[in-house]
Formats: structure tokens, C-alpha cells, sequence
């Protein structure tokens, strides 16, 4: 205890003597200029550029704790626009307190944190914070900021699916910057109040008021809410086209969304909603052609991870569509589409990890520029002093501002070390998880083969029911790599299903069997996804395929402190291969195990059955950790 407050008591020094030497150097206004520009930047440009940029403008070191508030305040926005919700409530709650003696900014920090919570469906803490505006509104007589509470408060009923109370708060509000003439509000509250009466689906009413917002973005000039006012409007003529089969009404449409997406192609970052949407109304009267070029111009732009995952949800949506209309044909072609997509969002976590590393690196240089530059200053400062006949005084500050910079630039290493092996780390799960979340390309391709057989058989139930467990297969698939952990009872229906997909595959050729010991609570054990359906797989392609007889045996047993599978089949047996340079099945088992820092790897375990064929692998898990 006493050695950790010594610690604590250098570390403090230290950083006491540095913020002495440098802080005159770093000191500047976060001025209303770079808040205006920064805030431009996370409208028009929600990319990694303005991840960037923004990183760059905040670097401007300020004392003042307003603006320290403007600064969690913007991050918190742009955490918002990217829908990375924790990290934005963070913000915001760090930037209040520091508005203390500024409510607007207080204001403007709480109505942003509101949507956030009401974002991550929180509804009760965005309904508190609106409350809190709503009081300082009324302290303060501020029309103004009464009318803004409103207007959130519109939208927390709107995403609770209370349109009525949703048009009542939005009324309120508009009804007060019609009386202040605030045009740029007003076009976005026309904007809103037409999508609530779209949604019930009041298309003229709503075509009015997106009309009298497209005037006044015109006026101002407003590229993005002119197109968004041109989307809306095309929406609107879409659902009276359902209502009336008014070909008038659906090239009016047409006519909308292209421009709206021609608005929107001057911004390449942001999504162009009205390509999707010419994509989806072509696919509906089936002029397929067109609606793949929509769709291929979608996957051209250079969207952020999220807007990619966007894209990888359409992709698969279409692809679940094919799938239920038994269009195997189009459910490959999309099933190819999304695996473009994850590849690009993939590159797309390679180049951040990139970029992070980049940064790093500036920031380890910037450090040493800066170090240096502090020890040029201090020896012009000892020449001064030994012109005075101070040598004395100036020897004994030199001394210990050197050790004092020797000593940060030590802790600065070791700390530059700590963040590359975290960065490593890191780097691996991510890869891992990547490798895990793709199905196996050639098994899709078989397993779609199968089934199409079963429809040229002319047996409808047989092929509906191989459909319906393949969708449910892969519906799996995406779940599972989206969590760390799940109950083994889950892990295993999802193993059964596999297996009886092979099945299909390979007939009566294939039999397996799943033995569980009765003291495993299934529910309970929690373990992570897919442990055991890459080994099935490799048992199946390298030791079964070529068997009429195939089998393959799954046993979990459970000893005190661990839980153990192992895979038995009755293949040609198990031949160690050369090192090709390729990542195998195994390999990546491994490495997930070892990932994990309980030594689990060390269970692994392959080997022949016996003389004339037959393979047996395995490993244990702690049990400790899931239940």
C-alpha cells in the first residue's frame, strides 16, 4: 500500500514538472469557428476523414472547462452519427457538468444525450434529461428552448410508436419558429412532421409539408435537405401509387428518388437511401437489371463500417427473401453479394487497425520532437544563466529536468509497449472473428445443389423443409458471431442442424451421434459459438466423404472444474500434414483457445484411431467461467 502511494506520489510530480515546462506552449482557444467547422464535418462527411480531422482540431490543448465541455460535447455528436451510443452518452455526460455556468451549452449537451438514450431505446433517461431542459426552459423564459424540448420529445414518442402525442409536441414546436420565422428549423420540423403523417399513411398532407421544406432548403441553399425533402416526396408518391396503381403516381416517385440521389451522390460518404430505394421499387415491378446497378452503385461508394453493415443487412435480406421465394439462383448471386460486402468490412477494420497504429506512431514522434525542442530551450537557458554567475542553480535545474524527461520518456515507452500488445491482441480476436463468421463458401454451394435436386424431384414438403433448416442454419450463423458466449444447448440444436444439412448432402452415406452427459445443464453452460462444427466439418470433408458408411460421434462429459468434447469418426484416419502456409481449421481452433488465457490449448488433442482408419480429436474447456 505504501509503495503504491509512493507510485502515485511520482507520477504526480512528474506530471506536475512537464505541465510547468510546456503548458505556456500549449494553451489556445477552442474557438467558436473550429466548433462550427467540426460540426459541418460530422454532417456532410461521416467518414474516417472526419474521424480524423476531428482528432486532428482536438488536439488544440485547452484549460477552460467550457471549452473541455465543446470538446466531449462534439465527440459525443460524432459518436452519435455513427451510432457508437455508449461512447456517446459518455461524452455528454462528461460535457454537463462543465456547462454549469452556460445552460444553453448545458441545453445543447443534454437534448444531444436525450437521443442517444432514446437511440438505444433508454426512454426513461432521454425522457429525464428533456424533463431537466424543459425545467431550465421555464426558469429561464426561453421560448426558444422550450420549443427544442418539444421537438425531442416528438421524437421520443415517434420510436415509441405514439404518433398521435409524437404529432402533438411536433405541432407545438413548429407553431413557435413559425412566430420566430427561424426558416433552417422550420424546413427540418416540415420535414419530420411529414414523415409522421407518412407513416400513417396520409401521403398528401404529407407531400405538403415536404414541399414547403424543399422551398425553404431551396432558399438556403441546403444541398442535404433538399435531398431528403426530394426522398420524402418520393416516398409519399410511392405509397399513393400502392393505394392507387397510378402509374402518374409511381414515375413521379421515380422522378424524386433520382433526384434525390443525385443530390446525394455529391456526398459519397454518406448513405444514398434513395439508390436503395430505386433499387427496392425496381425489384418490385421486376426490372432486375436496373435494380443491380442500383444495387452495385451502393456497394461502389466508400461508406463507413457502418453504413457497410447497412449494406451487408441488405444483401442478406434479399438473399432470406430468395430463399423463401426457392429462387436458389438469385439466393447464390446475393449470397456472393454478401460476401463482397464482408470482405469490404473487413478491409474496412483492417485499415482502422492501420490507422490506429499510424497514429500511434505520429503521436510517439510528436513526443520526441517535442522532447527535444524542451531541450534545446533548456540549454539556451544555461547559457543565459552562466552569463549571470548562476552555473550553481543552473546545474541542479538541468539535472533534474533531464531525469524528469528521462523518466517520462521511460514511462512513455513502457506504456507504448503495454498499448502495442493490447493493439496485437486485439488485432488477433478480430481476426479471428472474422474467420469465424464466414460460412464455408463450398458447403453453401452443395447444400443449395441438394436442394435444388429435391425441387427438380418434384417433392415440395422435402424441399420446403430442407429450405426452412438451411435459413434457420444461417440465421444462426449471423447471430452467433455477434456474441462471445452462448448456452451450449443453443450450440449443439445449431450442430444437429449442420449435420443434418450434410445430410441432405450425403444421405444415408452419413449417421452421426450426439451423447451428452445428464449432469450438464445445457441452458446453463455458457461456451463459445462454433467450437465443434469446424471440427464435424473437417471429420466429414477429409475422413467421411468418401465412405458409404460414414459416422461421426460427438461425447461431452464434465468433470469438476472443466468440460470436455470429443469428436470420433470412422474416416480414413488422421495424416499430419506439411506447413503450406495456410490457416486451418484447427490452427484457427487453437488460436481461439489460446486467445482465451486459461491454457485450454493445451487439451487439444488429434489423433488416429487405429491401425485401419478412424480419427479422434478434442479439448476441454474451464467450466468455471460459463456457468
Amino acid at each position: 500500500m505504501r509503495l503504491a502511494t509512493l507510485n502515485n506520489l511520482k507520477k504526480n510530480i512528474i506530471f506536475l514538472s512537464i505541465f510547468m515546462v510546456i503548458s505556456p506552449l500549449y494553451c489556445q482557444s477552442f474557438s467558436d469557428d473550429t466548433y462550427e467547422e467540426v460540426i459541418k464535418l460530422i454532417n456532410e462527411q461521416p467518414s474516417e476523414y472526419t474521424n480524423q480531422k476531428l482528432d486532428s482540431l482536438l488536439k488544440i490543448k485547452v484549460f477552460s472547462s467550457f471549452d473541455k465541455g465543446r470538446k466531449f460535447l462534439l465527440k459525443g455528436i460524432y459518436n452519435s452519427h455513427n451510432h457508437i451510443y455508449d461512447t456517446s452518452i459518455i461524452m455528454h455526460l462528461k460535457a454537463i457538468p462543465l456547462f454549469k455556468d452556460n445552460y444553453k451549452w448545458e441545453v445543447k449537451s443534454r437534448l444531444n444525450l436525450s437521443t442517444a438514450y432514446c437511440d438505444k431505446e433508454q426512454y426513461t433517461k432521454a425522457t429525464t434529461q428533456l424533463l431537466k431542459v424543459k425545467e431550465i426552459a421555464n426558469k429561464k423564459h426561453d421560448l426558444v428552448l422550450l420549443a427544442e424540448a418539444q421537438e425531442y420529445f416528438s421524437y421520443i414518442y415517434f420510436k415509441q410508436g405514439d404518433k398521435v402525442m409524437a404529432l402533438n409536441q411536433l405541432e407545438k414546436s413548429i407553431e413557435t419558429y413559425e412566430k420566430l420565422k427561424d426558416t433552417i428549423v422550420l424546413s427540418r420540423l416540415y420535414n419530420n412532421l411529414a414523415v409522421i403523417y407518412q407513416k400513417n399513411t396520409l401521403y398528401r398532407k404529407a407531400s405538403r409539408f415536404n414541399n414547403k421544406a424543399l422551398l425553404l432548403s431551396e432558399n438556403l441553399n441546403d444541398q442535404l435537405a433538399i435531398s431528403q425533402s426530394y426522398n420524402n416526396l418520393a416516398r409519399n408518391y410511392e405509397g399513393l401509387y400502392n393505394k392507387t396503381d397510378s402509374i402518374l403516381h409511381f414515375e413521379k416517385a421515380i422522378l424524386y428518388y433520382k433526384k434525390s440521389a443525385k443530390i446525394k451522390r455529391l456526398y459519397p460518404n454518406n448513405w444514398n437511401s434513395a439508390l436503395e430505394n430505386l433499387a427496392r421499387i425496381y425489384t418490385s415491378i421486376g426490372k432486375h437489371d436496373l435494380a443491380n446497378s442500383y444495387y452495385i452503385e451502393i456497394s461502389n461508394n466508400n461508406y463507413n463500417k457502418e453504413q457497410y453493415k447497412k449494406m451487408e443487412n441488405l444483401s442478406r435480406q434479399q438473399m432470406m427473401e430468395a430463399f423463401a421465394k426457392k429462387n436458389i439462383t438469385k439466393a447464390h448471386y446475393y449470397a456472393l453479394q454478401l460476401d463482397s460486402v464482408q470482405k469490404k468490412i473487413h478491409k474496412a477494420k483492417i485499415l482502422d487497425f492501420k490507422q490506429m497504429l499510424k497514429n500511434q506512431e505520429e503521436l510517439f514522434e510528436s513526443k520526441k520532437n517535442q522532447n527535444e525542442k524542451e531541450l534545446r530551450l533548456e540549454q539556451e537557458h544555461n547559457k543565459r544563466l552562466k552569463s549571470e554567475g548562476l552555473h550553481y542553480r543552473f546545474k541542479v535545474i538541468l539535472f533534474s529536468i533531464l531525469a524528469i524527461l528521462l523518466l517520462a520518456i521511460l514511462l512513455f515507452i513502457q506504456y507504448h509497449k503495454k498499448t502495442l500488445l493490447k493493439t496485437e491482441k486485439e488485432r488477433e480476436r478480430l481476426k479471428l472473428t472474422i474467420l469465424r463468421s464466414q460460412m464455408n463458401p463450398h458447403f453453401i454451394s452443395n447444400v443449395l445443389t441438394a436442394i435444388q435436386n429435391t425441387v427438380l424431384d418434384n417433392t415440395p414438403l422435402k424441399t420446403a423443409s430442407y429450405i426452412s433448416r438451411f435459413s434457420k442454419l444461417i440465421r444462426e450463423n449471423f447471430n452467433f458471431t455477434n456474441k462471445e458466449t452462448i448456452n451450449l444447448s443453443d450450440d449443439i440444436s445449431s450442430l444437429i442442424n449442420y449435420l443434418e444439412m450434410q445430410k441432405v448432402r450425403f444421405g444415408d452415406k452419413l449417421n452421426y451421434d450426439v451423447h451428452i452427459a445428464k449432469e450438464i445443464k445445457q441452458k446453463e453452460t455458457l461456451i463459445p459459438p462454433m467450437l465443434l462444427q469446424p471440427l464435424i466439418e473437417n471429420a466429414i470433408e477429409h475422413g467421411l466423404k468418401s465412405k458409404n458408411n460414414g459416422f461421426v460421434q460427438i461425447s461431452i462429459q464434465q468433470t469438476n472444474k472443466q468440460i470436455h468434447f470429443i469428436v470420433d469418426d470412422n474416416g480414413v484416419g488422421y495424416t499430419p500434414i506439411n506447413n503450406d502456409g495456410k490457416e486451418h481449421a484447427l490452427d484457427i481452433l487453437r488460436a481461439r483457445l489460446t486467445l482465451r488465457g486459461y491454457g485450454e490449448e493445451k487439451t487439444f488433442f488429434i489423433k488416429k484411431t487405429n491401425a485401419k482408419g478412424g480419427t479422434q480429436v478434442g479439448f476441454s474447456l474451464r467450466l468455471s467461467n460459463y456457468v
